[in-house]
């Protein structure tokens, strides 16, 4: 019944006076959320009759005294709150409303799926800060470990390890000009996280442009890895930490006219296998 009723799709037609979930109770403590009375001139509003079997879900929840049950359930109720509220400052009481779930719970094995949800809470909250020195994201991820070192073996931890796989993950993205000047330096630009070295290599291959589309895409790395290495270099990366995506620029030395390929890795090896490798071909023309 709660999926039918989280879902937009169960009641896309509705009167003038629908429901709207517009108060700061719907983020209430359990206690205090399921004594309130959510008023509604619609009886047939899907997000009132959500929020109304959450009261009752939570509330036998509570007279029974079922602590996962109760985490579980309350746990949907903050995200269906969040998902349809209308209020300004929704992320902000949501976020605040797990920080004391997980003040509450910290010693239950559910805990961890707590910390789950607020370690997404502050991922979604770095992404809307362009300027963010990434302090969010290193809270999610100590979060994560600790939650996992305190309930190991829990559904939750396997969540959070999951997240801390993610958010460690290296990433490598290579971009340049299609056509560059021949007998001249060409920057490469690189998108790049969790790395401090990357090495770069440029591969010669005969002058035409579809030979490249003709291999197979999962073949493509090995073979070009066997052509002949017109320069290969590598170079330090500043990396702060902070678990987001950078962007700096990379020298290629001057090459003669012809048809090349640039690959970027995060190995000397530039073997796809546990490593990241990226590639895009250029003209010298």
């Amino acid at each position: 019944a709660l999926q039918h009723f989280a879902n937009e799709r169960s009641y896309l037609t509705e009167p003038a006076y629908k429901f709207y979930l517009d108060r700061e109770e719907a983020f209430a403590l359990v206690a205090d959320f399921v004594k309130f009375k959510f008023e509604s001139r619609d009886s047939s509003s899907g997000k009132w009759l959500g929020i109304q079997l959450f009261q009752r879900i939570l509330a036998a929840h509570l007279a029974q005294n079922r602590e996962a049950a109760l985490i579980d359930a309350d746990l949907l109720r903050l995200q269906f709150v969040q998902n349809n509220s209308i209020l300004d400052d929704k992320d902000e009481r949501y976020r605040q409303a797990l920080a004391v779930l997980h003040k509450t719970h910290y010693n239950h094995p559910s805990d961890a799926e707590i910390v789950h949800a607020m370690a997404q809470a502050w991922i979604a909250q770095d992404s809307e800060l362009p300027e963010s020195d990434g302090a969010l994201l290193k809270q999610a991820v100590a979060e994560c470990a600790d939650a996992v070192k305190r309930h190991p073996n829990t559904f939750g931890a396997r969540q959070c390890q999951a997240l801390l796989h993610d958010l460690r993950l290296p990433a490598l993205e290579l971009d340049l000009e299609q056509v560059n000047l021949p007998g001249k330096p060409a920057l490469v630009s690189i998108q790049y996280k969790n790395l401090s070295k990357v090495w770069v290599k440029v591969v010669k291959l005969p002058n035409d442009p579809d030979l490249l589309n003709q291999v197979q895409w999962e073949d493509r790395l090995a073979w070009l890895n066997r052509k002949p290495v017109a320069q290969q270099q590598n170079w330090t990366l500043r990396d702060p930490g902070d678990y987001r995506m950078h962007r700096t620029e990379l020298s290629l030395g001057a090459l003669p006219a012809g048809y090349y390929v640039a690959l970027i890795s995060s190995d000397e090896s530039f073997s796809a296998q546990d490593q990241r490798v990226s590639f895009a071909p250029f003209t010298c023309s």
